[in-house]
This record gives C-alpha cells, sequence and structure tokens, in this order.
C-alpha cells in the first residue's frame, strides 16, 4: 500500500508540474465562486490516482474532492485531493500540491502531500515519523501564542464558524494561505507554528493530519478532541501553543 500512494502521488505530481502554467480550460463547481475551481489538471491528476489505485486494490473505497465517493465495503479507504491549491496553480504561483491518505476504518495509517514545482515531498506513516524528501522532520518549539506564526484557511462550506479578524493580533504573524496542505505541511516541518481551518473536508486534511501528527505535532477539532477526518473545523500546532490557541480561538469567536 505504502508503494501504491508514492507512486499515485509522484505520478499525480508530475502531471500537475508538466501543466503548471500552460493554458487551462476551467469550470466552477459554484457559478460565480473563486473557490470552486476545478481546472483540466485536476481531473488529470484526479484519474491518474484513481488508475493506480484501482490497478492495485480493486475492492478499496475511494473519497476524492474531484469525483464521487466508491464505497466497496471494504475496511480500507484512499482520501484524495488531486490539487489542493487549485486558485494558486491558475495564478501561476507553485503553492500547490497533491493530497493522498490511507485509512483503516477512521484510522489515518500514512499519507502523502507533494507539492510538486516545490520539489518538496511530505511522507508519514502511523508510528514511524514525519518525513521531507526523506529526512525526518519536527514541529516547532515556540512555546507563547504572541511569538508564533499561525496560518488559516476557511471555506464556503457551511458553518456555524466565520472568521473573525480579531483573532490575528495576538500571533506575532498571521496568513492567511490558498493551500490548505501547504500550511499543513509548514506546520509538521516547524516554519509555522499554528494552523486553524474552517469548513474543512476530509480530502483536505486527511494526509496532512498523519505528517502532522508524525512530526510530533497536535491536531484536534475545535472542542479540543480527537481529530475525525470527518471533523470540519480543526486546530494543528505545536504542543505548546496549542491549549493557548484553542481557549483564545473560541474565547474570540463567542465574543463575536
Amino acid at each position: 500500500m505504502k508503494k501504491t500512494l508514492i507512486l499515485a502521488a509522484k505520478e499525480a505530481g508530475s502531471i500537475l508540474k508538466d501543466m503548471f502554467k500552460t493554458s487551462q480550460k476551467i469550470r466552477f463547481k459554484t457559478p460565480g465562486k473563486i473557490g470552486s475551481i476545478v481546472t483540466e489538471a485536476d481531473i488529470a491528476s484526479n484519474k491518474k490516482i484513481l488508475s493506480i489505485i484501482k490497478a492495485n486494490f480493486p475492492l478499496h473505497n475511494v473519497i476524492s474532492e474531484e469525483s464521487k465517493p466508491q464505497n466497496k465495503g471494504s475496511s480500507y479507504t484512499w482520501i484524495i485531493d488531486p490539487m489542493d491549491g487549485t486558485q494558486n496553480f491558475v495564478l501561476g504561483m507553485p503553492e500547490f500540491g497533491v493530497s493522498i491518505a490511507l485509512a483503516k476504518g477512521k484510522e489515518i495509517l500514512m499519507g502523502v502531500v507533494y507539492l510538486p514545482v516545490l520539489d518538496e515531498f511530505y511522507f508519514a506513516e502511523k508510528n514511524k515519523g514525519s518525513f521531507l524528501n526523506g529526512k525526518k522532520i519536527n514541529i516547532s518549539n515556540v512555546k507563547k501564542l504572541d511569538k508564533s506564526t499561525v496560518s488559516i484557511n476557511f471555506t464556503s462550506k457551511q458553518n456555524k464558524y466565520t472568521f473573525n479578524p480579531r483573532i490575528m493580533f495576538d500571533a506575532m504573524r498571521f496568513f492567511k494561505t490558498s493551500s490548505i496542505v501547504f500550511s499543513l505541511v509548514l506546520v509538521a516541518s516547524a516554519r509555522f507554528d499554528g494552523y486553524i481551518g474552517i469548513g474543512m473536508s476530509p480530502w483536505d486534511v486527511a494526509a496532512s493530519y498523519i505528517i502532522v501528527k508524525e512530526a510530533k505535532g497536535k491536531f484536534t477539532n475545535f472542542d479540543g478532541n480527537n481529530f475525525d477526518y470527518n471533523d470540519g473545523n480543526i486546530i494543528a500546532s505545536n504542543n505548546y501553543i496549542h491549549k493557548e490557541l484553542l481557549t483564545y480561538l473560541i474565547k474570540k469567536w463567542e465574543l463575536s
């Protein structure tokens, strides 16, 4: 399964890299919503990933952003985002990539995030650590929120939370990015200290979850409970600022 995961991510990433900065037909899943862009590259990447998984594990379940779920009744599920950061891709920015996770039941066993233009390949397997281009990585050791760098993403998905800009001001640096997996692997590799995701889908976070966890990070829902890949609202961080970030974040929303 590991070989299939890595092969699918590399093959799909190669497609995205080859199609980067080429003329693309685009469509909108939701008319007029920039966050719902789908390109030919998204579709080509998804097709390649599905073909590799089907060839090796035809009886496994599949959840992908760009195709209908395939429930085969298996205990194993592949969770796929063939391109996270499509807006960046369309704008000619390199912060986009492939995200693939493998779960058994609700437990994520392994995951890959591949940023092909940046040449960054992240891989993690349960109880075996997280790696960037083969080198082990760990989260940061920043101990205070006011010294931290935190990123946020929020989608148009219906959610009881709406972004409150006041949460920005108690982190030293606060970023809104257009790629969820890019932000999360930066937490895993100690370039960001924390991350807030609002209105996420399983394919947005499943692979990044195990990469952050195996890098010794903390990853919970907004209630502070253990993450489930169906959780729409998540916080990832190093172990030092997680409680402070969670408490502060919810307090700010309750005041809004």
